[in-house]
């Protein structure tokens, strides 16, 4: 059962036994650290904060009702990868309504400015108590104020790898991408999917690319991700195709005397974009996978 469904389940036993006018605001989060996926189900309160290393942002959670409410309530929630941030923030209602003496709200604006001005730092959840504090002083009415905060302090691994581009060498790039892959938490078979495609790239570079009696033969690999993909870039200074050459050779394997391709025929089949180019004397394949479709089964 997913977070969701554990909800929608609370909720029900709740509406049987919950005198009627009453309910239950809060937020529940699912940290994995193996699969170092997030899961954020919020019924009736605010959405959680995550802080990506430059700024907090609110997190993109779905709204539900509180619990208690409606027993054929449906709840929903998000998923994101634990890299999505540093550090995650839970927090109260009590937190962003409490009013100053002059009928300003704390979420107006003062949540968000002492938010900025904590920063990442050591001492940021210290830093917003302090000013909620002060901001709250003298206030006439306070709620539940609760903050709860969660910080990762796994080193991430890098994101590019310089290699000579040679077959012995070929296990770097999986090891690479599998590494990256799983510190960001992408599903298994998206990752399987990734390094195999990629082996078929360096492979065709160190079939193809280098001319025999080159000896250096450097190449690179530098991936990122965002909410929805993850972009891959492989460069390296041999010869390289373009666009049109890999459409003409991209066509299925089929029962002809045609040879070869069957490579370039998986890695269009596993990627949504492939882009050849040449940029600053190099040659440059981009390689873009979503990371939004449905787990198998």
């Amino acid at each position: 059962m997913n977070l969701a469904g554990w909800m929608t389940t609370l909720n029900k036993r709740l509406c049987g036994v919950m005198k009627a006018g009453r309910f239950i605001a809060i937020n529940a989060m699912l940290v994995c650290p193996k699969k170092r996926q997030v899961q954020l189900c919020c019924a009736g309160l605010p959405g959680a904060q995550v802080f990506d290393g430059k700024a907090w942002k609110e997190v993109p959670a779905p709204g539900n009702a509180p619990l208690g409410i409606a027993c054929s309530a449906r709840y929903e929630e998000c998923v994101l990868p634990l890299s999505t941030g540093r550090h995650w923030m839970l927090f109260t209602d009590g937190i962003l309504e409490v009013q100053n003496s002059a009928g300003e709200y704390f979420e107006d604006q003062a949540f968000a400015t002492a938010l900025q001005q904590a920063d990442g730092g050591a001492d940021f959840l210290k830093h917003l108590v302090e000013k909620w504090r002060a901001f709250a002083h003298g206030a006439s009415y306070q709620d539940d104020a609760t903050v709860l905060t969660i910080t990762d302090h796994s080193a991430p691994p890098p994101s590019e790898l310089a290699l000579a581009c040679h077959p012995d060498t070929l296990r770097l790039v999986r090891e690479f991408i599998e590494a990256w892959a799983a510190y960001h938490g992408i599903r298994d078979d998206l990752t399987g999917l990734m390094v195999l495609g990629c082996d078929e790239v360096m492979s065709n570079i160190c079939k193809y690319a280098y001319c025999s009696s080159s000896s250096e033969r450097p190449a690179c690999c530098r991936i990122e991700s965002d909410a929805g993909s993850v972009r891959i870039l492989i460069e390296h200074h041999g010869e390289g195709i373009t666009n049109e050459d890999f459409q003409k050779l991209v066509a299925p394997p089929s029962t002809g005397q045609r040879i070869g391709g069957l490579g370039l025929h998986v890695i269009s089949e596993i990627f949504d974009h492939v882009d050849f180019r040449r940029q600053a004397g190099k040659s440059v394949i981009e390689l873009v996978k979503s990371t939004t479709a449905a787990s198998p089964g």
